[in-house]
């Protein structure tokens, strides 16, 4: 695993722990990150956050307004985008989060309850 890897999950926890930043974590690939076969995302960020949000609706219908997108990720390794809707203000007897990945090639997305 890299190190930048590893840096990403921790800022991620930190971040859901509510002890980090979510600015960080809106990152495209670095250099160092992509090798020859695996250069860069196809997908820009609006689209993914496009792909996202229509699927989460799909689970949350009309309370997709209740969420708030605090961080959207790529994984170049397997060319996949996580996206994580954090309801807002935090309900405890709801589902408080969600994550939509989407797949940089197919464009396919899953919705999975955090």
């Amino acid at each position: 695993m890299r190190a930048t890897t590893v840096l990403r999950a921790v800022g991620l926890v930190l971040c859901l722990a509510g002890l980090g930043p979510t600015a960080g974590l809106s990152t495209q690939p670095s250099a160092q990150d992509a090798s020859p076969r695996q250069s860069s995302a196809h997908l820009t960020q609006p689209e993914v956050l496009t792909l996202a949000k229509t699927e989460a609706r799909k689970v949350v219908r009309q309370k997709i307004y209740d969420y708030d997108i605090t961080s959207v990720i790529f994984n170049s390794h397997v060319r996949e985008w996580s996206v994580l809707f954090a309801q807002q203000p935090p309900h405890t007897a709801s589902r408080g989060c969600l994550y939509v990945y989407v797949n940089d090639d197919t464009k396919d997305a899953t919705v999975q309850p955090c």
